[in-house]
């Protein structure tokens, strides 16, 4: 008889947890973890994650890019020096990289493009500057010879008219 009260205890209680369970929401802009989440605080949001997949994968056909990596921060109206942020038009795939990370643009004036490479303390590794013209481009970005480490990939676009606009990427280089 104790046994069955025990079966039908664990039966409850298991129930109880299944209920009272929720899974991280899958949003287009969200990476699929082991666990992790959001809050809003003081009119901040925050994110976490835990348990990362290190197993990259890119897919691709002509109107979108799918790929696996890390949580990217959630994208403001300005930065600290006053320049607006560059949000919709700018990525970085894959990330995590072994190798080769690609900068892919799409800007409707022509303009001047600079990114920065720096390591987690800000020592900068790698600068580079490029004209672009109105229309989708390409950088190709070699992280091949970098330790495996965080990164972070700072990005400036200047348009002809002198207005400018930037944003950052946190980069993950695996083995």
């Amino acid at each position: 008889m104790i046994v069955i009260y025990k079966a039908f205890f664990l039966f409850i209680v298991s129930g109880f947890v299944c209920i009272h369970s929720f899974a991280q929401p899958v949003k287009y802009t969200s990476a699929l973890n082991a666990g992790g989440g959001s809050k809003d605080i003081s009119g901040n949001n925050y994110e976490w994650s835990v348990g990362e997949m290190v197993l990259v994968n890119t897919g691709a056909s002509s109107s979108i890019i799918v790929t696996q990596g890390v949580l990217q921060p959630a994208q403001g109206t300005g930065d600290i020096n006053g320049r607006s942020r560059v949000l919709d038009n700018v990525s970085v795939f894959p990330v995590p990289s072994k190798s080769i990370v690609y900068l892919q643009y799409d800007f409707p004036t022509r303009g001047e493009l600079q990114y920065e490479l720096t390591d987690i303390t800000g020592k900068l590794i790698l600068q580079s500057e490029v004209k672009v013209q109105p229309g989708t481009g390409k950088q190709a970005i070699d992280l091949g010879d970098l330790a495996n480490a965080s990164y972070m990939l700072n990005i400036v676009y200047r348009q002809a008219t002198g207005n400018a606009s930037g944003t950052s990427f946190k980069l993950e280089k695996i083995n």
